[in-house]
């Protein structure tokens, strides 16, 4: 983590000697620190730190919380706090307006014409993420099944339950500690629904039952029907039947609970789990299970947060190092809960609602095989998406103070040299293929490793997204039709194109240059959905998903702006060779969807969404 503050000296016998500064830099106001005042300060000067001023916004809501590093890390602190300004207008027009929520793709996507797909990508380009899909509305479910042809997943007992998890949820969601056997087989019973569910079997407990309500989502592999809207839609009533069994489960388990019960009761799900740890893991399971299924991002974050809050009530946050048999299902309870408020931050394009300042966090990171590092990196990774993703939408708001050119452009440059830092520090074979047929411990260990390449280079197209694709035509356009500003007013006339390039204003805002910023976005985005195609056959269950949507919207800009470049210093066959791997990687990101849409209706519908631009861009073919 992030050095220590350092300690102060005595202070001095006049109070006041040096008159303090009106304002504070984010981080001496998060420590709670006198800050010089500077840009950047003498405290963050000398520890290499990020320094951003930021307008007071005392009485207001918070837009942003100082965010997170791990415990014990050598590397210095990976998430920034994005300049925040009361009057986004003038330098960077304002873009975007912080609801993420109110947009839906059917009110951006037109059509197949050139004049459609150039609005459809100059209003992708003001968003911080993809079009969502749509909250997914809950079915109506009365406990019976059609009675012909579908069947469901059923399982006779918690361990068949446990079994599945392990096989099918643990290697990209390992929130129980490692199984007690290597071998271990998913049970599933194909069950014909003209009966109650439980019938001869009832689960012991909400984390059993938030583990159903994913698990019946998939289809059994005898169902020949599984992707027929009535099959879905069965499975999806059995799945909300099953989740809100969990949440009341865990409503009524807090009411019976009292301050003096055993900490050492174990679960029956697993002899290594804590009774009192199923509720913040299930939470964190049921979290997951509105997102890939609903994509319902304010369910997510809310149950994430009540994850937070049941865990940080336990202390898992500060647990000592210690090495009993509950001691890694506590670390993995903690940090797979602090993952997931990192994931909902990043889905939702918000700021953490939780104060994620792990400098007081003392929990030791899980292992696997021993090896803690790769938690370690995984978890750093993600801090750094998410830093990346509010980076973005700060730029996307727009800002008029010159004083926040310099703040963006230290942010973006620490960032990247933080992206590329830890991806230099990875192991090359972790975006290799791997046998599927491994424990799951070592496929849990694989799956982390290429999420961290994954997560890391979705770091880096959030990073330089925004530069890479802001001297296009289509989006000096977008520039033109906004409100004018004094920016607008004062560079351009009605026979002059908005340029920050021309103005030499892009170069004090981004430290990069526009064609590099181009580069790292159309190699990162067709690198990354060709290793998340190769992911995807390994794993049933997808919580980075969203990766595999950036992955194509952002090789389907590229392909987009490219086709419609006038540069004439570029030759055309360096053209057509970007397009045609941008193709690929657009292909390759829907197939990856696919595979991870098996069940999740909202995973579908985004991969239909991805499907209908590319088909649009003549890059898939429809019908």
């Amino acid at each position: 983590m992030a050095s220590s503050i350092a300690q102060r000296r005595p202070a001095p016998s006049k109070k006041f000697a040096t008159p303090p500064a009106k304002s504070a830099c984010t981080a001496c106001r998060a420590s709670r620190l006198r800050c010089s005042g500077h840009s950047p300060c003498n405290r963050c000067l000398a520890k290499n730190r990020i320094c951003v001023f930021t307008e007071s916004r005392r009485g207001l809501k918070r837009d942003a919380t100082r965010p997170a590093s791990g415990p014990h890390d050598p590397y210095p602190e990976t998430q920034l706090s994005p300049v925040v300004v009361d009057d986004p207008k003038g330098i960077l027009p304002p873009l975007y307006n912080d609801d993420l929520g109110t947009i839906q793709f059917d009110d951006i996507f037109g059509g197949d014409s050139n004049d459609d797909l150039d609005t459809f990508f100059a209003s992708l380009f003001s968003l911080p993420s993809y079009p969502p899909a749509g909250v997914i509305d809950e079915p109506l479910f009365d406990g019976l099944g059609p009675p012909h042809i579908h069947v469901l997943r059923r399982y006779k007992s918690d361990d068949d339950v446990v079994q599945a998890y392990y096989e099918l949820i643990h290697p990209a969601f390992p929130i129980l500690p490692p199984p007690l056997e290597q071998d271990v087989e998913d049970r599933a019973e194909p069950w014909v629904p003209t009966g109650q569910f439980f019938s001869d079997y009832e689960p012991s407990s909400p984390l059993i039952l938030a583990l159903l309500s994913i698990l019946v989502l998939l289809p059994h592999p005898h169902d020949d029907h599984s992707s027929d809207e009535t099959g879905r839609e069965l499975r999806a009533g059995y799945a909300q039947s099953l989740a809100q069994c969990a949440i009341e489960s865990i409503r009524i388990a807090s009411e019976i609970a009292t301050p003096t019960s055993p900490s050492s009761l174990r679960s029956p799900v697993h002899p290594h789990v804590p009774l009192e740890n199923e509720t913040p893991m299930a939470l964190c399971l049921l979290s997951m299970y509105q997102y890939l299924h609903h994509g319902n991002a304010t369910k997510m974050r809310q149950l994430a947060e009540e994850a937070f809050d049941s865990s940080v009530k336990l202390s898992l946050h500060i647990l000592p190092h210690d090495d009993t048999n509950f001691s890694e299902a506590r670390r993995r309870t903690w940090w797979m809960t602090y993952l997931c408020m990192c994931n909902a931050s990043i889905i939702s394009c918000e700021s953490p609602t939780r104060p994620m300042i792990t400098n007081t966090f003392t929990t030791p990171y899980p292992s696997i095989e021993n090896d803690s590092e790769v938690w370690r990196k995984y978890i750093r990774a993600e801090e750094t998406l998410v830093s990346a993703t509010l980076l973005l939408v700060a730029l996307l708001r727009g800002f008029s103070s010159p004083t926040s050119i310099v703040d963006f452009w230290q942010n973006i440059h620490f960032l990247n040299t933080i992206i590329e830092s830890q991806l230099d520090g990875l192991d090359a074979g972790g975006t290799q293929s791997r046998d599927s047929s491994q424990p799951p411990e070592m496929r849990a260990g694989d799956c982390l490793r290429r999420l961290t390449w994954i997560r890391l280079t979705s770091s880096h197209i959030k990073t330089h997204r925004y530069h890479a694709f802001l001297s296009s035509t289509i989006v000096l356009k977008r520039f033109e039709s906004l409100p004018s500003s004094e920016t607008l007013e004062a560079s351009t006339t009605s026979d002059e194109t908005f340029s920050l390039e021309e103005m030499g204003i892009a170069s004090q805002i981004f430290p990069f240059t526009a064609s590099e910023s181009r580069k790292i976005c159309f190699e990162s985005s067709t690198k990354m959905a060709a290793a998340l195609k190769m992911l995807s056959s390994n794993v049933s269950v997808a919580p980075f998903a969203c990766s595999a949507a950036l992955a194509g919207y952002t090789a389907l800009m590229t392909h987009h702006f490219t086709s419609s470049s006038t540069d004439e210093n570029e030759p055309q066959t360096e053209s057509d060779a970007v397009r045609g791997q941008c193709e690929q990687g657009v292909k390759a990101a829907i197939d990856a969807l696919d595979n991870f849409s098996v069940g999740f209706e909202s995973m579908r519908t985004l991969n239909d969404q991805l499907r209908r631009a590319a088909a649009a861009c003549k890059i898939l073919r429809t019908g």
